[in-house]
């Protein structure tokens, strides 16, 4: 998949407490404004708030898409309309909660990807119970 479908809104300022590719998805920092890589299947109580808009070498200034259409990076499989959640390295990958638990997700493909693909995503954070 191509990175051409794009539409970002609510395109947010936030300080990366580390470096961030640009396509990870983002959650909240240890400090105000500071956001972070999200982690593998995270909870209600790590929100997925957006993904990376540029990519950052070191801790520094970075742009996060919270609203709209971005291509974020696939961790595996994914089939367009899929659920999104984050792998361990802030990748897209399908979200599939077991019974009674709930996750945060990112948002909805867009397409159909593999692995290492870019994939765009109808970025709607929010928490989904299985």
């Amino acid at each position: 998949m191509s990175t051409a479908l794009r539409n970002p809104l609510g395109i947010v300022p936030a300080y990366a407490e580390a470096a961030v590719a640009d396509g990870q998805i983002l959650t909240v920092g240890a400090a105000d404004n500071n956001v972070a890589v999200q982690g593998a299947t995270p909870g209600a109580s790590a929100p997925c708030l957006g993904m990376s808009m540029n990519t950052t070498s070191a801790a520094g200034a970075t742009d996060m898409v919270m609203l709209g259409i971005w291509p974020g990076i696939a961790g595996g499989s994914i089939t367009r309309g899929d659920a999104l959640t984050s792998d361990a390295s802030g990748h897209c990958v399908t979200a599939a909660p077991a019974g009674g638990t709930n996750i945060a997700i990112i948002g909805f493909a867009r397409a159909s990807a593999v692995a290492g693909d870019r994939v765009p995503v109808q970025i709607a954070p929010q928490i989904l119970q299985g």
